[in-house]
Parts: structure tokens; C-alpha cells; sequence
């Protein structure tokens, strides 16, 4: 009977995808709600089961609805077939799991009767468990005949559905969707009449999966970072939302002519995120990969004490195994700390801050207050604004505030009218009455010109390959701009001023939006009397952010000196050409000998013959000749330290648009929702979403050949396990008796 049974199971088991809804066990382990898992494997066998003519189902029908007892439902059901009841102790037993069953379970020991007395249900819930299905999954012996049959179903699915179940988890992840909705997709995909099989659909193996689709793009990007003469690393210390600190590692290098940057690594920092515990994680991982540590040209990070100390940061430890290593702080940090540090000196610029928050509050946090601002605008027939919040380190939000409120500073005039004066709103009033001030009106338009500039810079900072070469020269351009608009004897007042002057003196100010205007005269001498009163104001600000920047932004003797390999600053008169750069690379040569072959002694040398060559390229970027000067193999025989200093010169980062989009992809990775993905999970779901890998056959193979190995190794893991706690029970002196013994 059970032989024929388990032929019926099979039939089941490997029956056509368009009745696969009925399929018992997906996988090891099983993360659907326990009572839909055992309706469909309580549902695996009834349509067969009707249909066998030595099964007696009305009785079964009838035994199980009178509740006979488990005995009778073992001996009737076939489905139940494993189970073996010891009527004297009035306990129950899993055949399978007390042969197989790698850990002791109550199945293996014998599960006593609940205070419920038993159900049918508890039998079935426990076939389609977890422990139940890993017992399955051990070895075969010759005893366990029954398990073969089961094994011989599940183990059937091909590498054509394997690889369709790696897609669904793929997309999933390029979607930024949990893996925990990765059976869902798979039986939506299935209900199209795609074959996905019929093992390998849990969560567990999902996660296999990932692991999978992120070893070929890991091994890739090693392999092209090893390949690289050098490299500079680009690292950034952050904590997620479980409060675990990582470490976000980016590197850029050159793979033959493509500049490229790459997530290499998230580390995570156990304990103490010190100095000394940074520089260990990071030569450990360089060990690990066998990644020559000498190959590193600069590290760019934040400028903290721990990343940039000049006793004891991240770098200058480095600096003892790298000799020529650099350093470099994110450059957009040094701009945003340099305003912030002058913008925060002045009174009058304090009081806009302070504006700008009640406007975005009051506005923000009501849907009421928001419909009322939409159908002002809509009355006077103006486009609809976005709000924007001021943020001190990113002031291209604060430009973006300032430049939503110019736009609809007359609409904001006439609501925040209409609900002080309508509603009584005090706080409304409040804002009224400063933005109706003539002196706030002209310094919020003046701070739109000047944090035009300022943006300009910093969009140039956050360009993904921006050099530190070009660095300061875009900075000294900035500040010679302002410094000739605003700190001469006279202010040229830019577009935006004058915009403003004109809404002051159209009465845009009056508090009822149609009210008279005042006199032409006096809205002359008000506004003098509020440029005159703002000047000094303007004049202090842009004098503080122009030595702030100067401060902040030093001349690198080293950074400087690569710029004589710029084509567009060679000198055209001969008599110069001669001594140009010459001091440039003595300097180079000093400070990267133990880089370059024969300690640098040629490079001298070959700078005198180089530069001719560079000079026919004017016209060619900076970046354009280096790659040319690096890659290209008749430039490194005929000028070898040359050609690796151009490759140091074209890897050296200042940017930090790598290490924002990697935090922000960790912050939607890792939210309140799913807070517990371990550090390589996030670290393989981070690579995998930023890199995007394109769905190619190659891809996907080695992404299979790669989960099909890891499986391989996991079940020979688990036989040797199973070995070694067979031997610790034989050695063992005293030994529990077979409950299976007597009854058997």
C-alpha cells in the first residue's frame, strides 16, 4: 500500500506547471503562513486519493470527522504514513526525522498529546516543516527506502529553472523590493506558464540566489582592480538604521582606456570605529583579496579626526606602508563647512534662516494649509511652487529654497494676508510681517545671485570623476568673481537684486493685494534706504566666505605640480617651454621615488623630451592625455614614470557622489522594515542594486555555476555534520534507547 502511495506522490510531484499550486514543500525552509502550508499539502494528495480503489475514503472521510483518534488516521490516511504512535506512552513519532533528522526535535523524541488532545492538523503541519523537509534532504541510507522516492521528487528541477527564479530574484533586487517577495513574484511568473520548478523557491534559497548573482560582478570588479598599476580609494564611515556602523568602500581606477569608479566593498566595524580600527579592517580586506596595497595612490574621505588627523587619522597611518600616499577631504564638504562658518556670523542672514524654517514649517505639515497656497496660486494664475527645506551641508538645497520663495515671494505676501487677517493666525502674521520687511525682501533676492555661484561650484564638486587638479583653479575662479562683484568700492548688484528692487517698488509689499500704491518718492527712498542698509551686511558675508574658502581650500605643492601635464597650459614662446615645469617634476620625482622605477632618477628626463609631445595636444583635456599617456604601450616603454604618474594623476578622486548614492541606497535597503539584513547580505543587495547588472546568458551562467557549487558544498557540510554527531553517539558511554525499538 505504501509503495503504491508513494507512486501517486511522485506522479503529484511531477505533474505539469498549470496544476503545481498543490506542490508540499518549496524548499528547507518554510516562511508562508503554517496554515495555508498545511492546507497545500494537506491538498497534495486528494485528488489522487479519490480516484485509488484500495482506499476506502468515506471511511476516512467519516473516521476524521467523528475524531476516532490519531492511530485510526494514521492507518487510514496515506498521507500520514511515516508517523508511528506508542500507544503506551501516547506519544507520536516522525519515521523520517528520527532516521535523518539532524537535530533532536519532540518528533525524534516522541511528541506527547496537547491538552487539546490531537489533531490531524498537528500531523500534517509538522510534513510540511522545516525540520521535516531538512530530514528529507539528509543522505540516503539503505533503511530509509521511503525518503528516496520523496528526494527523487524534489531534487528533478533543471538548470533552466534555476536560472528563471535567478531573474525574478534579480529583478526584485534592481527593484529595491525585499526578497522575502520573492515566492510571490515566482508563482505570478508561474501562473504565465513559465516552468520554475519546484525545490527552489523559499526564502532560503533565495538568498542563495543573491549570493550567487553577486559573485561574478564581485570577482569582476577585483579582477579589473587588480589589474590596475594604481588606485585611489574613496571611503566614507556611516551608521544604518540598526545602529551598526560600516565602512563604504569606493575605488577608482584605470581598466585600459575607461576611467570607472566602484563599490567594492561595505565593511562592518565591530566595536570601536577609531582610527586603528578602520586601518585594520582595511588591510585585512586588502590581504584577503590579495590586492596590493602598494598600488594605492590617495585616500579620500571626510575630514574628521579619525580620517584626516594629522597625529593619528586613517590616513596618516596608512601613510607608514604608502609612503607617497595622499590625501584628500571631500571637496564639497570643505565648500558647504566655509559658508556655513560665515553665514552663520550675521544677524540679518540668521533672520532669513529663521524665515525660511517657520514658511516651510507652516506650509509643510498641514494638507490644509498646502490646498489654501495651491488655490491662491491658482487665482493669480502662477505656477505651482515646491517648497524646498534649507540644509546646511547641502547647499544646492539651500539654493533651491531661496529660489522657490523669490519665484512666489507675492503669492506667499498675499496668503500669508489673507490667513492673518481672516483667521487670526498669529504665526501667519508673524511671517507677514517679515516678509513685508523691504531690507529682508532685498537680502533674500541678494542671496539668490550669490548662491548661484555657490551651487555652480558645488554641482562642479559632485561630478563623478572631478580631479583634484582642477580643484583649485574652479575655486580661486569663484572667488575672484565675488570679490569683483561685491567687494569693490561700489556693488554691482546682479540680476535677482534688481528683480527685487523692482518688486519692492511695484508695492508688491502692501499687505491687501490690490491696495494703492504708495507714492512714487517714497518707495524710491525706502528702497535706498534698504540697499544702503544691507550692503554692509552683503560686503561682510562674501568677504567671510571668500577667506573661508581661501582658508580651507590650500594650495597641495604635490596636486599642484601635476598640472604641467595640462596640454592648455603649455607655453607657446619656446624660451619658456624649455624651463616649464622643470621644478614640477623635480618635486614629483622626490615625493613618489619609491613608486616609480630607479627611484625616479629618469623623470627629469623624460619630462624634457615629454613636454614637446604634450604640447602638440593643446586643445585635449587633462584627463584625455593622461589616459593616452598611461594606456598606450609605446608611451610606457619610452616614458615608464611618466606613464604612471599620469595614470596617478587621472585616478586621484575629490568627489563624494559615490559614497551619497551608496548611503542612500542603504538607507532604502536597510529601513524600519527590513532592519535585520546581516552586513553581507547588505553588502551583496548594495552591490548588486548599484552596479545593475545586465541580464546576459554569460551572466547568468557563471551566477548559476556559482549557486550550483555553493549547494554542493552546503550539502557535503551537512553530511559531514550529520558523520561527526553519529561518531560523538557511538563513542559516548551511555546512549538513550531507540524509542522506535519496541514498536518496530
Amino acid at each position: 500500500m505504501h509503495r503504491s502511495i508513494l507512486e501517486l506522490f511522485h506522479r503529484k510531484t511531477t505533474r505539469s506547471p498549470e496544476n503545481a499550486e498543490g506542490d508540499f514543500a518549496n524548499g528547507h525552509e518554510i516562511d508562508e503562513d503554517d496554515d495555508k502550508v498545511a492546507d497545500s499539502y494537506t491538498n497534495c494528495f486528494d485528488d489522487e486519493l479519490k480516484e485509488t480503489s484500495d482506499i476506502d475514503f468515506g471511511v476516512m472521510r467519516k473516521c476524521k470527522g467523528s475524531n476516532c483518534g490519531i492511530k485510526s488516521w494514521i492507518q487510514m490516511d496515506p498521507r500520514l504514513f511515516c508517523f508511528l504512535y506508542d500507544e503506551q506512552q501516547n506519544k507520536c513519532y516522525c519515521k523520517v526525522c528520527v532516521d535523518n533528522s539532524i537535530t533532536d526535535t519532540e518528533w525524534t523524541s516522541g511528541r506527547s498529546q496537547p491538552q487539546g488532545g490531537w489533531k490531524k492538523d498537528y500531523l500534517l503541519r509538522h510534513l510540511a516543516s522545516r525540520e521535516h523537509l531538512q530530514a528529507l534532504s539528509v543522505p540516503l541510507n539503505a533503511a530509509n527506502w521511503e525518503k528516496a522516492l520523496f528526494t527523487d521528487a524534489l531534487n528533478n528541477d533543471s538548470k533552466e529553472d534555476v536560472v528563471h527564479l535567478l531573474r525574478n530574484v534579480l529583478w526584485l533586487i534592481k527593484e529595491q523590493l525585499p526578497i522575502s517577495k520573492a515566492k510571490s513574484l515566482h508563482r505570478l511568473i508561474e501562473s504565465h506558464g513559465v516552468s520554475l520548478g519546484r525545490r527552489h523557491r523559499s526564502k532560503n534559497y533565495s538568498w542563495q540566489f543573491v549570493a550567487a548573482l553577486n559573485e561574478p560582478v564581485e570577482a569582476e570588479n577585483l579582477i579589473a582592480l587588480k589589474q590596475a598599476r594604481v588606485h585611489s580609494l574613496v571611503v566614507d564611515e556611516s551608521s544604518d538604521i540598526a545602529t551598526e556602523k560600516h565602512l563604504m568602500m569606493y575605488t577608482k581606477f584605470l581598466a585600459k582606456t575607461e576611467l570607472q569608479v566602484k563599490f567594492i566593498k561595505l565593511l562592518y566595524l565591530d566595536g570601536k570605529a577609531d582610527a586603528l580600527s578602520l586601518y585594520k579592517s582595511i588591510k585585512k580586506f586588502y590581504v584577503e583579496h590579495q590586492i596590493c596595497l602598494q598600488s594605492l595612490a590617495m585616500i579620500t574621505t571626510n575630514g574628521s579626526v579619525i580620517m584626516m588627523g594629522s597625529k593619528g587619522g586613517l590616513h596618516v597611518k596608512l601613510k607608514v606602508d604608502i609612503p607617497w600616499l595622499l590625501g584628500q577631504h571631500f571637496v564639497v564638504h570643505l565648500e558647504a563647512l566655509a559658508i556655513k562658518d560665515s553665514y552663520n556670523e550675521i544677524t540679518l542672514f540668521q533672520e532669513i534662516d529663521g524665515c525660511f524654517k517657520a514658511i516651510y514649517s507652516y506650509i509643510s505639515r498641514s494638507t490644509v494649509k498646502h490646498s489654501g497656497l495651491e488655490e491662491v496660486l491658482h487665482v493669480l494664475e502662477t505656477n505651482a511652487i515646491k517648497l524646498a527645506k534649507a540644509c546646511h551641508l547641502k547647499w544646492i538645497n539651500r539654493g533651491r529654497a531661496i529660489q522657490a520663495i523669490c519665484k512666489s515671494y507675492q503669492t506667499l505676501i498675499v496668503y500669508f494676508s489673507d490667513m492673518s487677517y481672516s483667521d487670526h493666525d498669529i504665526t501667519a502674521e508673524s511671517i507677514l510681517l517679515k516678509l513685508q520687511q523691504p531690507r529682508i525682501l532685498l537680502a533674500i533676492f541678494f542671496l539668490r545671485d550669490l548662491l548661484h555661484h555657490l551651487d555652480n561650484l558645488s554641482l562642479f564638486f559632485q561630478e563623478r570623476f572631478v580631479n583634484p587638479v582642477r580643484v583649485p583653479e574652479r575655486v580661486q575662479a569663484t572667488i575672484n568673481l565675488l570679490e569683483c562683484k561685491y567687494l569693490g568700492n561700489n556693488i554691482l548688484w546682479e540680476s535677482s537684486f534688481l528683480l527685487g528692487i523692482q518688486l519692492l517698488e511695484s508695492g508688491a509689499l502692501s499687505r491687501p493685494p490690490m491696495a494703492r500704491k504708495p507714492h512714487g518718492p517714497i518707495l524710491h527712498k525706502t528702497t535706498a534706504k534698504a540697499t544702503d542698509e544691507i550692503a554692509g551686511s552683503v560686503k561682510t558675508l562674501v568677504k567671510n566666505i571668500v577667506d573661508s574658502l581661501k582658508e580651507r581650500f590650500p594650495d597641495n605643492a604635490i596636486i599642484r605640480a601635476f598640472r604641467i601635464l595640462d596640454p592648455d597650459r603649455i607655453p607657446s614662446d619656446p624660451e619658456k617651454l624649455a624651463q616649464y615645469g622643470n621644478n614640477e617634476a623635480a618635486a614629483l620625482q622626490n615625493h613618489f621615488s619609491d613608486l616609480l622605477s630607479n627611484d625616479g632618477k629618469d623623470l627629469v628626463a623624460e619630462w624634457d623630451q615629454m613636454k614637446y609631445l604634450i604640447a602638440s595636444r593643446k586643445g585635449e583635456s587633462l584627463d584625455e592625455v593622461c589616459i593616452d599617456l598611461a594606456h598606450s604601450d609605446m608611451w610606457r616603454k619610452e616614458y615608464p614614470n611618466f606613464s604612471i604618474l599620469s595614470e596617478v594623476c587621472v585616478v586621484m578622486s575629490a568627489s563624494t557622489a559615490e559614497p551619497d548614492i551608496g548611503f542612500a541606497s542603504v538607507n532604502l535597503l536597510k529601513n524600519k522594515y527590513r532592519n535585520r539584513l546581516t552586513s553581507d547580505q547588505l553588502d551583496q543587495l548594495l552591490r548588486l542594486c548599484l552596479e545593475k547588472p545586465e541580464e546576459r546568458q554569460d551572466y547568468l551562467d557563471a551566477a548559476y555555476a556559482a549557486w550550483l557549487q555553493a549547494e554542493q558544498w552546503r550539502l557535503l557540510l551537512k553530511e559531514w555534520r550529520r558523520g561527526e554527531e553519529s561518531k560523538t553517539e557511538s563513542d559516548s558511554t551511555e546512549s538513550d534507547a531507540d524509542p522506535l525499538s519496541d514498536s518496530e
